[in-house]
C-alpha cells in the first residue's frame, strides 16, 4: 500500500478514469472534486505546467462575466490535445487518441507465431491486418485495394494506432486543418446602416436568417453565412440588406442569432422581424435574466443592445421553406413569408463567399477515403473469423464498399466494435419488433411522448371527409437529420435499386397485360415486407432508421385513438425512397397491396418527409385528388407526415427538378376493410343532395371509386404518365388502353350523372391541415415512450 500511496495510476482501470486523473492531476476517485474544478482553475494550472500553447495574446480582465466564453473554444481544444497525448503514453491508454479506449488481452504475455502465416513472435493485430502474408493473398476486393497502403501503416500505426488499427481519424487531420484557414469577416450591406446607426421608418419589418452553405451537413467543412433584410409594411420592396459569416463557431444557429444581435446593433425604432430559427424564438422569449447554455457571448450583446437602444424588438417565428399556400390558408402573413425569403437568399449567398478553399476540402475528402479504405481492410481480416463464431449464432455482419459513406459516427464506432478481435463479447440481442437487430439505435431519438391528443383535435380527426391529413414535425430535427443521412448513405452504397411500374397494355392476343418499366432517377428499398424484416443490409447500417420504424405502434396508437374504427393492427409495409431529381415523378395510383400479398388488409398510407433543403419550386408534391374535392398539392417539407386512405386516395407524385434529393419513408397499415374510408358524406345543405347521393354510393364501393376516377381524372392520370416514364412504344401502349379503359367506364355511367357532377363538382372545403398551434402537442409522433 506504500508503494501504491504516490501512484495515482493504480486506480486506473480505463479511459474515463484516465481522463478525470490528468484533469485534476490527482488519482483520487472524488467525482465530487472533479465535477467543481473551474475551467479556469485548469487552464492556469496547465499553462504553468507548459503543457498548452498559445499564438494568441490575452489582454482580458479576469473580473469580466465575459472572459470564460472568450476562452472556452481554444481553451478546451488544448485540455483535448493534452489528455490525449499524455494518455498515449499510459499502458491503459494506448490507441486513445481521438478513439475509444482499446485494451489488449495480451498485454504482457509473450507473442505467439502467427496462426495464417506462421511468422514467429508476430501474432498480433497489427501484424494480422497489415503484414501478414496470407490477409494479404486473400481474393477479397477490401483486401487487394488496400494492399498498397500497407507500408504506410506500418510506419504509422506506432505514431497513430488510432488511425491504422480503428480507422478513427484524428482531429487535427480534418478539423484542425480546416479551422486553420482564416475566414474572412467581412460584411456586407447597402442601405443607410452602412455609414453607421440608421433610424428605422414608421412600420418597419425585417427577416433574418442563417444558412449552411453547400456544406452545411459537414460540420467539418461547414462555413455559415447570415442575411438581414428590412423593408415597411407598406410595399415589402427592401430597402437595406446586410449579409456576413459566423465567428469561431460555424453553427446555423449561431448565423441566426447573429444575424438578429446585427440588426438590433445597427438600428433604432421599432421593427417586427420574422425568424425561422425556433432557438432564436424561444430564447428571446425568456429575456435577459434567462441562463443560456450556448453562445452566451451574443445573447450577452443582444441583451445589452436592446437595453440601450429605443424603440421595440418584436420577434414573429415564421415557418421556413413555406409558399403562397401557406398565405392562403392563413398560416403565415405575407410580409413575413416576404421577409423570410429574402432573408434565406441574403444568407445562402452571404455562405458561399465564405467557404473553405477546394484544396482543403478535397484534403479532408481525401483523408476520409483513405480512412474507409481502412476500415474496410479491418473489417474483411475479423468478418470471417466473426461468421464462423459459435457464439453468435443468427447475427449477420454487413459490408462496407470500398468507398466514403457519410455515415454517422455512431454507426461506424459500432460497426468497428462488433468487428474488433479486442471487443468480441458478443451478447444475446431483444427483438421488440421484426424491425430492428439492435435496441441501441433508440438512445439517439428525442424522447418527447405526449400522451393523448387533446379532444378538440382529436375531434377534428375524427371524421376526415378528404380522406387525408396532414401533420408537421412528426418526429424530431435530430431524428429526421440523422435518418435522412442514413437513407442517403444506403443509397450511396447501391442498396436502393430503381423504382418500377407495371404498365397495363393491350397484348397481340386482344388481352390485358403489364410490362415493367422503371421510372428515372427514383430509387427504394422495402424495408418490411408483409409484416416481416426484409433488406437487413439498409436496418443493419440505419440504427437510428431501424429505432424509428420500431416506435411506428406508437403512430398508430394515436391514430386508432382518432379513428377507431381503422382497427390499425399492424405495419403491413415499409419503403424508403430516394428521388435524385432530373424530373422523378411518380403516375396517378391508388395504394393497393400487391397480389402476391394475399389476404392483406391494407387501409392507410403515412408518408415521412425528410427534405430540409428542400426549396418552392423544387417540385415533388405529392398531389392528392381526393374525389369529390378539389386536388391538392402537398410540399415535401421535412418532418411534414401525410396520412390518407390506401385504396380509396388517388395520387401521384409530381416531377422533383431539385439538387438535394428527395428523401421519403412510406409506411402502409393494415386494418379494418369492412369500413369504408374516407367515411361517405352526411347529407349536408352545405352540397347538392343528388351529387352526395352519387358521392356516397362511390364510396361504399371502392371498386367502383377506383374505376370511376378512370373517367373523372382521365386526362391528370395521362399526364402523370407521361411525367413518371420516358417516351417509349410501351407507354404509348399504356396510354392507349388507359383511354380505351376510360371509354368503356365512361359507356356504363348515366349521362345524368355525370353532368350532375359536373355541375356541382368539386366541392368546396377548406384542407385539413393543422396549424403549428394545434401540431404543438403532435411534436415527435415517432419519439421513444
Amino acid at each position: 500500500m506504500a508503494d501504491h500511496a504516490h501512484n495515482p495510476f493504480v486506480q486506473v482501470n480505463g479511459c474515463v478514469a484516465l481522463e478525470r486523473l490528468y484533469i485534476r492531476g490527482d488519482g483520487a476517485a472524488s467525482e465530487q472534486h472533479s465535477a467543481n474544478l473551474t475551467r479556469l482553475q485548469t487552464f492556469s494550472s496547465l499553462v504553468k505546467a507548459g503543457c498548452l500553447e498559445f499564438e494568441v495574446t490575452w489582454n482580458l480582465n479576469p473580473k469580466d462575466p465575459a472572459m470564460q466564453s472568450q476562452i472556452a473554444q481554444p481553451f478546451l481544444q488544448q485540455v483535448e490535445f493534452h489528455l490525449c497525448n499524455k494518455a498515449a503514453k499510459h499502458n491503459h491508454g494506448k490507441g486513445m487518441e481521438k478513439g475509444v479506449d482499446w485494451l489488449a488481452r495480451s498485454k504482457g504475455e509473450p507473442v505467439p507465431p502467427c496462426p495464417k502465416c506462421g511468422a514467429l513472435g508476430k501474432a498480433t493485430f497489427e501484424l494480422e491486418v497489415w503484414e501478414c502474408n496470407f490477409t494479404k493473398s486473400l481474393p477479397d476486393i477490401r483486401i487487394t485495394s488496400t494492399n498498397n497502403i500497407c507500408s504506410d501503416a506500418v510506419k504509422g500505426v506506432d505514431e497513430l494506432p488510432c488511425f491504422w488499427l480503428r480507422g478513427l481519424v484524428p482531429w487535427s487531420w480534418t478539423f484542425g486543418r480546416a479551422s486553420e484557414h482564416i475566414t474572412d469577416s467581412t460584411v456586407f450591406g447597402h442601405g443607410p446602416w452602412v455609414t453607421g446607426k440608421w433610424d428605422l421608418p414608421p412600420g418597419a419589418c425585417a427577416g433574418t436568417d442563417g444558412s449552411g452553405g453547400p456544406r452545411g451537413n459537414d460540420p467539418r467543412m461547414r462555413r455559415v453565412g447570415w442575411g438581414v433584410v428590412v423593408s415597411t409594411f407598406d410595399c415589402f420592396t427592401p430597402i437595406a440588406w446586410a449579409s456576413g459569416p459566423a465567428d469561431v463557431v460555424q453553427t446555423v444557429p449561431r448565423a441566426e442569432l447573429t444575424a438578429l444581435v446585427w440588426l438590433v446593433t445597427h438600428t433604432t425604432g421599432t421593427i417586427h422581424v420574422a425568424v425561422d430559427a425556433s432557438y432564436v424564438v424561444k430564447g428571446f422569449k425568456k429575456g435577459p435574466r434567462a441562463a443560456h447554455l450556448s453562445h452566451v457571448d451574443l445573447w450577452t450583446k443582444l441583451w445589452e443592445d436592446i437595453a440601450a437602444r429605443p424603440g421595440q424588438i418584436v420577434l414573429s417565428w415564421t415557418k421556413a421553406h413555406t409558399g403562397t399556400d401557406e398565405i392562403q390558408r392563413g398560416v403565415l402573413e405575407p410580409w413575413a413569408y416576404t421577409m423570410n425569403h429574402l432573408a434565406d437568399r441574403a444568407a445562402g449567398e452571404a455562405a458561399l463567399k465564405y467557404q473553405l478553399p477546394d484544396t482543403i476540402c478535397d484534403m479532408i475528402e481525401w483523408i476520409d477515403a483513405r480512412a474507409h479504405k481502412v476500415q474496410s481492410r479491418l473489417i474483411a481480416v475479423f468478418q470471417p473469423t466473426l461468421e464462423a463464431s459459435n457464439s453468435s449464432p443468427g447475427i449477420e455482419t454487413s459490408l462496407l464498399p470500398d468507398k466514403p459513406l457519410p455515415e454517422t459516427k455512431q454507426c461506424k464506432i459500432k460497426m468497428l466494435c462488433e468487428l474488433s478481435e479486442h471487443c468480441i463479447t458478443w451478447r444475446k440481442l431483444q427483438q421488440p419488433c421484426p424491425l430492428v437487430p439492435a435496441t441501441s439505435g433508440s438512445d439517439f431519438l428525442k424522447r418527447t411522448a405526449k400522451g393523448k391528443l387533446p379532444g378538440s383535435l382529436k375531434a377534428r380527426l375524427a371524421t376526415p371527409r378528404q380522406g387525408f391529413w396532414t401533420c408537421e414535425g412528426a418526429v424530431s430535427e435530430e431524428t429526421a437529420s440523422e435518418v435522412r443521412q442514413e437513407i442517403l448513405a444506403a443509397h450511396a452504397a447501391g442498396l436502393l435499386t430503381q423504382s418500377g411500374n407495371v404498365l397495363a397494355v393491350r397484348l397481340h392476343d386482344g388481352g390485358r397485360g403489364g410490362v415493367t418499366r422503371e421510372k428515372p432517377n427514383v430509387f427504394e428499398a422495402d424495408l418490411v415486407l408483409a409484416g416481416a424484416a426484409s433488406c437487413p443490409k439498409v436496418l443493419q447500417q440505419s440504427p437510428v432508421l431501424a429505432a424509428l420504424l420500431a416506435q411506428e405502434g406508437m403512430l398508430r396508437k394515436t391514430l386508432n385513438e382518432s379513428w377507431p374504427w381503422l382497427v390499425l393492427d399492424r405495419l403491413e409495409q415499409a419503403k424508403v425512397q430516394v428521388n435524385s431529381g432530373n424530373g422523378g415523378a411518380f403516375p396517378c395510383h391508388f395504394d393497393l397491396p400487391s397480389a402476391a400479398a394475399k389476404g392483406a388488409r391494407r387501409v392507410l398510407t403515412a408518408l415521412l418527409y425528410l427534405n430540409s433543403d428542400w426549396r418552392e419550386g423544387d417540385g415533388g408534391e405529392v398531389e392528392i385528388l381526393p374525389f369529390p374535392f378539389p386536388d391538392v398539392p402537398v410540399a415535401p417539407c421535412d418532418r411534414r407526415l401525410v396520412l390518407f386512405s390506401s385504396c380509396t386516395t388517388l395520387h401521384r407524385v409530381r416531377p422533383y427538378t431539385g439538387a438535394c434529393g428527395r428523401v421519403c419513408i412510406n409506411l402502409w397499415f393494415e386494418g379494418e376493410v369492412s369500413v369504408p374510408f374516407p367515411a361517405p358524406l352526411p347529407p349536408c345543405e352545405r352540397y347538392d343532395a343528388q351529387a352526395c347521393k352519387i358521392v356516397r354510393i362511390l364510396r361504399q364501393q371502392p371498386a367502383e371509386l377506383r374505376a370511376f376516377c378512370k373517367v373523372w381524372y382521365a386526362n391528370t392520370m395521362a399526364e402523370s404518365l407521361r411525367d413518371a416514364f420516358e417516351p417509349s412504344e410501351e407507354l404509348d401502349a399504356a396510354l392507349a388502353l388507359h383511354f380505351e379503359e376510360m371509354r368503356a367506364v365512361e359507356s356504363r355511367i348515366a349521362p345524368t350523372t355525370l353532368e350532375v357532377l359536373r355541375e356541382c363538382l368539386p366541392f368546396k372545403e377548406t384542407p385539413l391541415v393543422l396549424r403549428e398551434s394545434e401540431t404543438a402537442d403532435l411534436s415527435g409522433l415517432f419519439d421513444g415512450m
